[in-house]
C-alpha cells in the first residue's frame, strides 16, 4: 500500500492560479488538475524524469546518485532529501546570474 504524500501548502488557496484565471480555479485545484495531468501522461513523466535525472547528475553527481538511491529503495527519508536537493539546485540556478 502506498503511503499518502503530505498535504501540498499552497500560498492563499482563495487567489486564482495564474494559467487558470479565466476558469475560476484556486492554486489548489489549478495544482491538483496539473498534477493530474502529468501523471496521466507517461511520455510527459519520462521528459520529467529524464531532465531531473541529468540535472541532479549535473549539479552534484555524488549527492545524487545518493538521492536516487534512497528514492529506488523506498527509504522514508527519500522525499526530504530529493526536496533538499532540488532546493539547493533551484537556489544555486537563482544565483547563478548574481555570481557571473
Amino acid at each position: 500500500m502506498t503511503a499518502l504524500a503530505p498535504a501540498i501548502h499552497l500560498s492563499d488557496e482563495s487567489l486564482p492560479g495564474s494559467y487558470f484565471r479565466n476558469t475560476g480555479l484556486n492554486e489548489r485545484q489549478a495544482f491538483c488538475l496539473f498534477s493530474a495531468a502529468i501523471k496521466d501522461d507517461e511520455a510527459l513523466i519520462d521528459e520529467i524524469v529524464k531532465s531531473l535525472y541529468v540535472e541532479m547528475k549535473a549539479f552534484d553527481r555524488d549527492r545524487a546518485d545518493d538521492t536516487i538511491e534512497v528514492v529506488v529503495d523506498r527509504d522514508p527519508s527519500a522525499a526530504a532529501r530529493f526536496r533538499a536537493l532540488l532546493k539547493d539546485m533551484l537556489t544555486r540556478r537563482a544565483l547563478r546570474p548574481l555570481l557571473a
